[in-house]
Formats: structure tokens, C-alpha cells, sequence
């Protein structure tokens, strides 16, 4: 696979670019997302994937054995070490009714004593001693980090139907307790269900996925080296900053990238086969 130190080496063969690996891992990160962002406007399968989203039932614990670090990534203790013996796992949305603790907050690994929270989730350290009460949230799942939009419409991995999005809020109301996922509603990086679930599922979907960022020269460069060229050729326009006919060398950048990701993206996932052959030939009727 073709890495950001792969264009470098085509761009030495240029004698008029003379750039510096560095500032070429800025640009061809530029240039991959402008990609994925033509990618995004039609549709295509080049970045895709298919993404699950855990929703869990509602699992509650009490104890005074919690306790609170604030260790980076953050942490909940629990010395009698029941964490797994009441049921939080992995990906589990969890709050707490801990004073400056409420959350909530994302168990990124779960064992008997310890929930690792999520790096992005921090509490302010206490001491057990007193009763602490977590509890699951059964309303939502995470997102994947790389989600950028649906593509196909979500459903609970074994079952025969698939989520509606939720209509109104009336709807929401009208489901007061638990039950199996009918309607879905994404906010943010949160992937909401109605009625909230009282089964733990898996939910599936087709989803766009946002470029990882090139930061590397050894990075992998995406979508199966279709872009290779194209992603050289703009690295070459980019440091040269030439306008043809008065025009910026921005535009001329879009323009190429729309012609050259069009070119192939429009062809490589064809929803029917090539010349497909008539049933009746009706020239000779």
C-alpha cells in the first residue's frame, strides 16, 4: 500500500517542487479529505463500512465501596470488586449520583474492581465511604469515532425489521418504560433508540467514515491506491500555487478532484452489470 513517503519519492522526480516531507504530510492530508468529501457527495462505497452500535439494558449498582481517581484516563474503583458480577461491560453509557461525579460517562474496559472511563471523560477524585448508586443508561449507543452519516438504514442485528427514525416527540412520550427498539434519532457522537432497550443488542448500519488524518510519513493512504496519482498531481499543484487564466489555484484544485474522483468513482460500485443483455432483441422484431 502506498504511504505519504511514496508520493515524496514521486515528487523528487519533479524538478521544479521542492518541498520539504513535512510539509507534504499537511498537504496530502488535505488532499485525502477534499477526496473523501467528493466521495461523501456521491454516495460511493470507497467509505463505507458497516458499523454496530451496542445499546445495553438497564443495569444498576449500589455500594460504599466506589471510589472516584483521577488517574488519565479516569477511573471507578470498587473494592468489594463487583463491577462484572452486576453486568457493566465495554462501551457501556453509565451516570452516578456522586456528587461532581453525575457523568455521563463511557466505560472504555470494565473488570471486577476497576471501569476505565473513556479518554475523553474525566471525574473529580473521591474517596469510598458512602453510598453511590451507577446505573446504565438503556437510551443510546456510541457512535463509531470515524462516523460521518448514515448510508443504509439501521436495524437490531437479529431480527427481521429495521429502525424508523423517530417521527416526533410525541412518539418518544408515548413510550414510557423499555422495551425492543422501534425508532432511532442520532445527536452528536450518540445514537439514540426508542423505547429504550430492555435487551442488550447489537444495532448494524452502512455509515460513512471519515478519513483517519495523515500525520505520518508512514501512513497507509486510503481507498486502495484508486487515488494515488491524483493525490500526487495535487501535491505537485499545491506547492506550485500557479493560476491558469486568472484562476486561484484553489479552484483548480477542486476542479481536479472532482474530475478525477468522479471518473472512478462512478464506476466502481455499480449497482447493475455493463451492457446487461436484452431479453427480446427488438431490432429484429
Amino acid at each position: 500500500m502506498s504511504t505519504v513517503q511514496t508520493i515524496y519519492d514521486y515528487i523528487q522526480y519533479r524538478p521544479d517542487i521542492q518541498v520539504t516531507i513535512d510539509d507534504l504530510v499537511h498537504v496530502v492530508d488535505q488532499a485525502v479529505r477534499t477526496i473523501a468529501k467528493r466521495l461523501y457527495v456521491l454516495e460511493s462505497d470507497l467509505i463505507t463500512g458497516q458499523m454496530e452500535v451496542k445499546v445495553f439494558a438497564e443495569v444498576e449498582y449500589t455500594s460504599d465501596t466506589i471510589a472516584f481517581a483521577d488517574t488519565g484516563p479516569d477511573t471507578i474503583t470498587d473494592s468489594d470488586s463487583k463491577f462484572v458480577t452486576e453486568g457493566f461491560v465495554a462501551d457501556m453509557p453509565i451516570t452516578t449520583d456522586a456528587s461532581g461525579n453525575a457523568g455521563p460517562f463511557k466505560i472504555a474496559t470494565a473488570v471486577a474492581g476497576t471501569l476505565t472511563l473513556s479518554a475523553t471523560d474525566a471525574v473529580t477524585a473521591a474517596l469510598a465511604g458512602s453510598d453511590v448508586t451507577i446505573t446504565s443508561d438503556a437510551s443510546f449507543g456510541y457512535l463509531p469515532t470515524d462516523f460521518w452519516g448514515l448510508k443504509g438504514k439501521p436495524y437490531i442485528d437479529g431480527k427481521d425489521y429495521t429502525l424508523t427514525p423517530l417521527p416526533s416527540v410525541d412518539v418518544e412520550i408515548a413510550y414510557p418504560s423499555s422495551g425492543e427498539p422501534r425508532h432511532y434519532k442520532i445527536r452528536g457522537t450518540k445514537f439514540y433508540i426508542t423505547p429504550s432497550t430492555s435487551t442488550d443488542y447489537t444495532i448494524k448500519a452502512d455509515y460513512f467514515q471519515r478519513p483517519t488524518s495523515i500525520t505520518t510519513t508512514t501512513a497507509t493512504l486510503p481507498f486502495n491506491e484508486l487515488f494515488d496519482d491524483l493525490i500526487a498531481e495535487y501535491a505537485v499543484k499545491y506547492f506550485r500555487g500557479a493560476k491558469t487564466d486568472g484562476v486561484p489555484a484553489e479552484i483548480l484544485l477542486s476542479k481536479m478532484v472532482i474530475e478525477n474522483v468522479d471518473l472512478i468513482a462512478n464506476r466502481y460500485d455499480r449497482r447493475a452489470p455493463v451492457e446487461f443483455p436484452q431479453a427480446v432483441d427488438w431490432d429484429n422484431i
